[in-house]
Order: structure tokens, then sequence, then C-alpha cells
């Protein structure tokens, strides 16, 4: 049988509570995208992969927790706000992207963009900050840029999802 690949337990992103309060450590608690398709009546293959034509993808409406079969928005956010890092308070570009914690199947990466064209993502550019928990199901990541927003022009803010 194929293996998953161990994940990389120094990320914090690989890192979550669990689900349900005084659950055991190491416990599965998650779900998984093929799991949701069939709870959500969401065919294999997928014939329409925006059922609710609110233009996120189904594999989106997972990853946040939200129902794809009734169309509304992301709730993620992109704000500049002041940070004490290392000692100095400057503005910080912050980007909050909601996730459903129990969707384990999904890697989070964040990433910045200048143009919209060109994607750079990782400790260079963008840095994990922690999580809000706004559910029992459902938590904000949330990043900053690394360089103070007055360092640089413009920025957009993305999270590319992947499957494990």
């Amino acid at each position: 049988p194929m293996q998953s690949p161990v994940p990389d337990h120094s990320d914090p992103l690989n890192w979550r509570a669990s689900v349900e309060v005084g659950a055991a450590p190491g416990a599965a608690d998650g779900t998984t995208y093929s799991d949701w398709k069939v709870a959500n009546g969401i065919p294999t293959p997928e014939i329409d992969t925006d059922l609710d034509d609110d233009g996120r993808e189904n594999f989106l409406e997972y990853f946040e927790g939200t129902l794809a079969g009734r169309p509304d928005i992301s709730a993620s956010s992109a704000s500049v706000e002041s940070l004490d890092v290392g000692g100095a308070v400057d503005d910080y570009f912050i980007f909050r992207f909601r996730r459903n914690l129990v969707a384990d199947d999904v890697t989070v990466i964040p990433e910045l963009s200048a143009d919209l064209i060109s994607w750079t993502g990782g400790g260079g550019e963008i840095e994990f900050v922690g999580r809000e928990r706004i559910s029992a199901t459902a938590e904000n990541l949330v990043f900053r840029s690394a360089a103070p927003a007055s360092s640089r022009g413009r920025v957009f803010g993305r999270i590319r999802i992947e499957s494990r």
C-alpha cells in the first residue's frame, strides 16, 4: 500500500488543535475531500467545479468549510496593521484566510505578488503569524508580509491550496 508523506513537524501549518474539546492527541478527527464531496452530493469525477456559481471552486469551499451548494463569499481578508516585530513597530500587510479544521488533506501555500503575474511565497516574502479560532471547526490563518508595507509598493496576497 502507498503511504502518505510524513509532514514537516517543524512547520506550524502542519499542526492544528483537535476539533473536539478533550480529544486525544494524534487521533484522527478530520475528513478527506473525497468524503466531503460525497456528503455534499458532488459527483466524481467533478463535472461542475463550482456548483453554486459563486466563483469559488468546490476544493476552495472544502478548504474554507463553506457549503458547495450555497453561494457565498470568501471570509478571507487583507489589511495593513501595525505590528511589533523584533522590537520595532511598523505597518505590515496582513492576510487572513479561513480554514476548515477537518480538511487535513490540504496543504496551504501563502503567496505575494506585485503584479498578479509572478507569485512568491515562503519565509523571504510572507510569514506565518498565527491562528484565530472562529468556530468549533474553523480558524483564520494569519500571515504578514516579511517587509514593512512602507518598503513596498502595491502587493497582492493569495493562498495556493493543494491536495496532500
